[in-house]
């Protein structure tokens, strides 16, 4: 849970609680799952490596202060 958190730029005792209610919704309400047709992969999988890239990239930390990821903070942004 830790990397999680840290990957979503909040507190782990937030994440936690965010993680014990999607379970509990989970239970309360499955929802209904498909395989998407071959025809929707392209759109659905498109930011899919940009997403693992900001996510695992090691050479950026996120400011001390930050609570949510935001694309245009002077954090994110290279010189």
């Amino acid at each position: 849970m830790p990397e999680i958190a840290h990957a979503s730029l909040v507190p782990e005792t937030t994440m936690a609680q965010r993680i014990t209610r999607a379970k509990k919704k989970c239970d309360d309400e499955p929802a209904p799952t498909r395989v998407p047709e071959a025809a929707d992969l392209p759109a659905r999988l498109g930011g899919v490596p940009t997403v693992l890239f900001l996510v695992f990239d090691e050479n950026t930390s996120p400011p001390a202060t930050a609570t949510r990821f935001e694309p245009n903070s002077p954090a994110r942004q290279s010189d």
